[in-house]
């Protein structure tokens, strides 16, 4: 696996989505990637938040404008 990949974590797994996350990106060959969270997220969040409070959207609209512009 080469492929860029954005990793976001939300309050439910404490640390899991991350930590795996971090596994997988060790044992592949995948060299652009993002971790982000908010602990103070619920599982649903990223999807239905308000988009002006959303961390989610916050962080993987510019990723994805960034990997789009290549």
């Amino acid at each position: 696996v080469n492929t860029p990949t954005f990793v976001f974590e939300t309050g439910l797994t404490k640390g899991g989505v991350l930590r795996a996350a971090k596994l997988f990106i060790e044992q592949t060959n995948v060299r652009e990637y993002v971790f982000a969270s908010d602990q103070n997220m619920g599982h649903f969040d990223p999807l239905v938040d308000d988009p002006a409070n959303n961390k989610f959207i916050q962080e993987v609209v510019p990723w994805l404008r960034g990997i789009t512009a290549k």
